[in-house]
Order: structure tokens, then sequence, then C-alpha cells
């Protein structure tokens, strides 16, 4: 399946005046980008069931009860409600369209070969401000005259007061590199030795790694990103013809 049927090129996309205030090239293919994805949306028709289905979910997150008190608030942010609908479903509607441009097939393998992207860990973090002090902590933990959790209760530097040591499960990539690349190295029930991270000294210990889930939602967003790649691919190709004619 080809995104577009109709030939594209800059010039019948913009008008000549349009184009002079695009003159930068990231700004340019910022605006082709939006106006490429809304021309497809415009092709993609989505059941009113499921329109509905998103509204009511929206609703719902935000606490309104109504119709008339979503119009209400809709008002208030000056968005029409045809806008808001439009854009409610867009991501359902653009979600649609990758499942048929991608086969499951093609989203598994880009799934594999991703693989990295998707581990996810569950592990215990613990930060201290001196070297010293993680160290001792360290040897404290190994050699089980502490736990984790006493260490983290006396002697840790706390980032949330609401939370524990323990972290996860967290898609290891998220993460910051350098505690990524030991999580990725290490197995279960292993405890690091303190490492230096963004001026704090951190201990970590891994409890489980696993991969991510091939599961509906996964799927979705990776055929999405597919997609968005697919439609900058045609961007930048659109971009470099015209600058080619441009120049000749």
């Amino acid at each position: 399946m080809e995104l577009f049927e109709e030939k594209l090129s800059i010039k019948n996309i913009f008008k000549e005046e349009v184009l002079t205030f695009l003159d930068n090239k990231i700004f340019l293919k910022k605006v082709l980008k939006e106006i490429l994805i809304q021309n497809l949306l415009t092709k993609t028709k989505i059941e009113d069931s499921i329109k509905k289905e998103y509204i009511s979910k929206f609703m719902k997150k935000n606490n309104i009860n109504s119709l008339d008190h979503l119009k209400e608030y809709l008002l208030k942010i000056k968005i029409s409600f045809k806008d808001f609908e439009n854009e409610i479903v867009r991501e359902k509607m653009l979600n649609n369209l990758a499942f048929k441009l991608f086969s499951e097939k093609i989203i598994y393998d880009s799934y594999i070969k991703q693989r990295n992207k998707f581990d996810v860990a569950t592990y215990y973090l613990l930060r201290f401000k001196e070297k010293s002090l993680a160290l001792d902590c360290y040897f404290q933990i190994e050699c089980e005259e502490k736990t984790i959790q006493e260490i983290y209760d006396n002697y840790c530097l706390k980032v949330d007061l609401n939370s524990g040591p323990k972290v996860g499960p967290s898609l290891i990539s998220k993460v910051h590199p350098d505690l990524g690349r030991k999580l990725k190295n290490m197995k279960p029930g292993e405890l690091s030795e303190p490492f230096f991270v963004n001026d704090i000294w951190l201990i970590t210990k891994l409890e489980e790694k696993s991969l991510l889930k091939f599961d509906d939602r996964l799927k979705s967003n990776i055929a999405r990103k597919m997609l968005y790649g697919r439609i900058d691919q045609i961007s930048e190709s659109l971009i470099a013809d015209y600058e080619l004619e441009k120049n000749k």
C-alpha cells in the first residue's frame, strides 16, 4: 500500500508566496510533515462508535460529566467540537492507517530488530553524595550486615520521599545511559559496585529483567513510529527534489 496515490511535489503542496516564508529547511520539513499527516487523515475513515468511545474516555479522565459540560469546556479553551473530535481520534486513525500499511509480521520484525530498546528491568537504586559512604554501604549490603531498605532509609539521598529504593518495571532505554549499560550487563540478584553519574554515586541491584511484551499497545506504538518514519522519508525526498530544482 502506497501512502499517497497522487504524485507529490513541494510546489503543488505550497503556493509560491508561502514558500518564501518557509525558507528554513527544518521549519519547512516540520510544516510539510503535518500537512502530509492531515492529508492522510482526511482519507481515513473511522466509525462514529469509535469516536464516541474516545470522547467518553477523555471526559472520564477530565471529570467532565456531560456533553454540555464538554462543550462549555471547549468554548473556554476556544476549540470547536469538530476540531476536538478530530484531535481526540487522531492517534486511533493513525493506528488504523499504520496497520493497513504494515503487516503484523513487518511490525514484529521491527520489534525484534529493536529488541534492545524494549528490555525491561526491575531493580533497586541507591544514591549517595560521598564515594566513601557509597563504598561502606556497598560492603554492608554485600556482607549482609544491612538490607537495601535499611541503607536507603538511613544513608541515601531521596529524590521522592513517597518512593522507596525499588524501581520498575521500567524500560532500560529510558534511564541514564551509564545506569542502562550496568543493568544490561547484570544478572538477576547481582549488586553493582558504586559508580558515578551526574554528581552522585549510585549502587544498583537487579531483581528481574525481561523483554517488553509484544501486546496491542506496543504493536500500535511501533506501527505508528514506522508510519512517522515513512512520512519523514517522503518529506526529505520532496524537499531534496525541490532544492535540486530551485538550484538549477
